[in-house]
């Protein structure tokens, strides 16, 4: 069975297509914010990540302005790579710094869903994706039909998989 790391914000506004994703044989794991996605992948190993764009805020101590950047900077934890984009978005979510990912998750394929898009954020995570596993980072928009989230799953798996 394949395990599926889901980071978003208000997971409960997506049981259908969490259980249409386990219908297909996966066991999907939510989590609210991309530090303890970070603790996750630090210890468990997953076949794939969809990411929401925005899923930390002040509550989280990050500054105002920076909560877009955070799939940015969890994609650059798992390439291990600066995250330079912007000036500042290293310096927010600084537990990060203090874990490390299972080598077999630093490759895992991704996949954006969101309801918000930001053009700049939206360049970087293609560059450090790209630069990561090979393959350009896809974005799909909220709302979404339950069955087109476990479709573009598959798709981004496979993608991901051929050479």
């Amino acid at each position: 069975m394949r395990h599926l790391l889901w980071i978003e914000d208000e997971p409960q506004q997506l049981s259908a297509a969490r259980a249409e994703i386990e219908d297909r044989g996966w066991t999907v794991t939510f989590r609210r914010d991309i530090v303890s996605a970070a603790r996750e992948l630090s210890v468990n190993r997953y076949d794939a990540l969809i990411l929401d764009l925005m899923v930390a805020g002040e509550l989280d101590g990050v500054v105002r302005g920076f909560a877009v950047w955070a799939t940015y900077r969890l994609l650059c934890w798992l390439a291990d790579v600066p995250a330079l984009a912007k000036a500042g978005v290293s310096d927010q979510w600084k537990e990060l710094d203090e874990l490390t990912p299972l080598d077999d998750n630093r490759k895992v394929p991704a996949m954006i869903l969101s309801a918000y898009h930001s053009p700049d954020v939206t360049k970087a995570m293609i560059l450090v994706n790209r630069a990561r596993i090979g393959v350009d980072i896809r974005l799909y928009s909220k709302p979404i039909d339950d069955v087109h989230v476990a479709d573009a799953l598959t798709t981004v798996v496979a993608e991901a998989e051929s050479p």
